[in-house]
Protein backbone atom coordinates (compact mmCIF):
# COMPACT_ATOMS: atom_id res chain seq x y z
CA UNK A 1 0.00 0.00 0.00
CA UNK A 2 1.32 3.42 -0.91
CA UNK A 3 1.63 5.94 1.91
CA UNK A 4 1.37 9.46 0.64
CA UNK A 5 1.56 11.82 3.60
CA UNK A 6 1.06 15.46 2.80
CA UNK A 7 2.74 18.43 4.40
CA UNK A 8 -0.43 20.06 5.64
CA UNK A 9 -1.94 21.51 2.46
CA UNK A 10 -4.34 18.59 2.00
CA UNK A 11 -3.49 17.99 -1.68
CA UNK A 12 -3.03 14.26 -1.97
CA UNK A 13 -4.66 11.21 -3.40
CA UNK A 14 -7.29 9.42 -1.30
CA UNK A 15 -5.47 6.06 -1.32
CA UNK A 16 -3.50 5.67 1.93
CA UNK A 17 -3.30 9.36 2.80
CA UNK A 18 -2.96 10.94 6.20
CA UNK A 19 -6.59 12.10 6.02
CA UNK A 20 -7.83 8.57 5.39
CA UNK A 21 -5.80 7.00 8.18
CA UNK A 22 -6.28 9.63 10.89
CA UNK A 23 -9.54 11.33 9.94
CA UNK A 24 -8.21 14.73 8.92
CA UNK A 25 -5.23 16.73 7.72
CA UNK A 26 -2.14 16.96 9.90
CA UNK A 27 -2.40 19.74 12.46
CA UNK A 28 -0.10 22.70 12.69
CA UNK A 29 1.65 21.83 15.95
CA UNK A 30 3.41 25.16 16.17
CA UNK A 31 0.04 26.79 16.90
CA UNK A 32 -0.57 24.29 19.72
CA UNK A 33 2.81 24.67 21.45
CA UNK A 34 2.88 25.41 25.16
CA UNK A 35 0.27 24.67 27.77
CA UNK A 36 -2.94 26.59 28.24
CA UNK A 37 -3.76 27.82 31.72
CA UNK A 38 -7.22 26.28 31.67
CA UNK A 39 -5.87 22.86 30.68
CA UNK A 40 -3.20 23.11 33.38
CA UNK A 41 -5.75 23.82 36.12
CA UNK A 42 -8.04 21.07 34.85
CA UNK A 43 -5.22 18.54 34.96
CA UNK A 44 -4.18 19.82 38.38
CA UNK A 45 -7.73 19.45 39.71
CA UNK A 46 -8.07 15.91 38.38
CA UNK A 47 -4.69 14.91 39.80
CA UNK A 48 -5.43 16.42 43.21
CA UNK A 49 -8.83 14.75 43.40
CA UNK A 50 -7.33 11.34 42.54
CA UNK A 51 -4.61 11.94 45.11
CA UNK A 52 -7.20 12.87 47.76
CA UNK A 53 -9.23 9.77 46.94
CA UNK A 54 -6.18 7.50 47.25
CA UNK A 55 -5.07 9.08 50.54
CA UNK A 56 -8.60 8.89 51.97
CA UNK A 57 -8.89 5.23 50.95
CA UNK A 58 -5.51 4.48 52.54
CA UNK A 59 -6.38 6.17 55.84
CA UNK A 60 -9.79 4.46 56.01
CA UNK A 61 -8.29 1.07 55.24
CA UNK A 62 -5.39 1.64 57.65
CA UNK A 63 -7.72 2.37 60.54
CA UNK A 64 -10.00 -0.63 59.82
CA UNK A 65 -9.42 -4.03 61.40
CA UNK A 66 -8.28 -5.62 58.13
CA UNK A 67 -5.97 -2.67 57.50
CA UNK A 68 -4.20 -3.22 60.81
CA UNK A 69 -3.44 -6.79 59.75
CA UNK A 70 -2.11 -5.55 56.39
CA UNK A 71 -0.24 -2.38 57.38
CA UNK A 72 0.74 -3.03 61.04
CA UNK A 73 1.20 -6.77 61.55
CA UNK A 74 4.22 -6.35 63.84
CA UNK A 75 2.10 -4.52 66.42
CA UNK A 76 0.28 -7.68 67.52
CA UNK A 77 1.13 -10.76 65.41
CA UNK A 78 4.72 -11.35 66.55
CA UNK A 79 6.41 -12.25 69.83
CA UNK A 80 6.40 -9.65 72.58
CA UNK A 81 10.13 -8.84 72.23
CA UNK A 82 9.77 -8.12 68.48
CA UNK A 83 6.63 -5.98 68.68
CA UNK A 84 6.75 -2.37 67.62
CA UNK A 85 4.62 0.51 68.77
CA UNK A 86 1.51 1.13 66.72
CA UNK A 87 1.69 3.97 64.25
CA UNK A 88 -0.33 6.97 65.47
CA UNK A 89 -3.67 7.55 63.73
CA UNK A 90 -2.99 11.25 63.18
CA UNK A 91 -1.22 11.68 59.79
CA UNK A 92 1.08 14.45 61.06
CA UNK A 93 2.28 12.37 64.02
CA UNK A 94 2.52 9.35 61.70
CA UNK A 95 4.91 11.14 59.31
CA UNK A 96 6.87 12.57 62.24
CA UNK A 97 7.27 9.03 63.64
CA UNK A 98 8.78 7.82 60.38
CA UNK A 99 11.56 10.40 60.54
CA UNK A 100 12.11 10.29 64.32
CA UNK A 101 12.60 6.56 64.80
CA UNK A 102 16.12 5.76 65.93
CA UNK A 103 18.37 3.63 63.75
CA UNK A 104 19.22 1.11 66.46
CA UNK A 105 15.52 0.55 67.21
CA UNK A 106 14.83 0.13 63.52
CA UNK A 107 17.61 -2.45 63.14
CA UNK A 108 16.44 -4.35 66.19
CA UNK A 109 12.75 -4.43 65.30
CA UNK A 110 12.79 -4.62 61.49
CA UNK A 111 16.11 -6.26 60.71
CA UNK A 112 18.80 -5.10 58.35
CA UNK A 113 16.56 -5.32 55.28
CA UNK A 114 13.98 -2.96 56.74
CA UNK A 115 16.67 -0.66 58.10
CA UNK A 116 18.46 -0.29 54.78
CA UNK A 117 15.20 0.09 52.88
CA UNK A 118 14.06 2.97 55.10
CA UNK A 119 17.52 4.49 54.98
CA UNK A 120 17.38 4.29 51.18
CA UNK A 121 13.95 5.98 51.14
CA UNK A 122 15.21 8.77 53.39
CA UNK A 123 18.20 9.33 51.08
CA UNK A 124 15.95 9.42 48.01
CA UNK A 125 13.74 12.01 49.71
CA UNK A 126 16.74 14.15 50.62
CA UNK A 127 17.97 14.06 47.02
CA UNK A 128 14.81 14.35 44.96
CA UNK A 129 12.56 16.70 46.94
CA UNK A 130 14.96 19.68 46.64
CA UNK A 131 15.59 18.74 43.02
CA UNK A 132 11.83 18.68 42.39
CA UNK A 133 11.45 22.15 43.91
CA UNK A 134 14.14 23.56 41.62
CA UNK A 135 12.83 21.84 38.48
CA UNK A 136 9.21 22.85 39.09
CA UNK A 137 10.15 26.48 39.72
CA UNK A 138 11.96 26.52 36.38
CA UNK A 139 9.45 24.57 34.27
CA UNK A 140 6.17 26.14 35.40
CA UNK A 141 7.07 29.66 34.18
CA UNK A 142 8.32 28.23 30.89
CA UNK A 143 5.03 26.36 30.40
CA UNK A 144 3.03 29.42 31.44
CA UNK A 145 4.78 31.51 28.77
CA UNK A 146 4.15 28.76 26.21
CA UNK A 147 7.85 28.31 25.58
CA UNK A 148 8.30 31.69 23.91
CA UNK A 149 11.80 32.41 22.71
CA UNK A 150 12.57 28.85 21.63
CA UNK A 151 13.81 29.62 18.12
CA UNK A 152 17.12 27.86 17.56
CA UNK A 153 19.70 29.21 15.16
CA UNK A 154 22.66 27.14 14.07
CA UNK A 155 25.79 29.18 13.55
CA UNK A 156 28.99 27.66 12.34
CA UNK A 157 32.12 29.52 13.26
CA UNK A 158 35.03 27.87 11.52
CA UNK A 159 35.57 24.42 13.00
CA UNK A 160 32.86 24.50 15.68
CA UNK A 161 29.09 24.49 15.53
CA UNK A 162 27.05 26.47 18.03
CA UNK A 163 23.31 26.60 18.82
CA UNK A 164 21.84 29.83 20.13
CA UNK A 165 18.39 30.50 21.51
CA UNK A 166 16.86 33.67 20.06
Amino acid sequence: METNLTSGNGNSSSNGTFETWFGGPPADVSAQAGIQLRAFFLNLAVSLSLFAFAILAFFLLKSAAIGRRIYQPKTYLVQERLRVDAVPADPIRWIRRIFSIRDDELKRKCGLDGYFFIRFLRAILLIFVPLMVVVVTVLLPINYNKGKGNNFHNTTDGSRSQWNVA
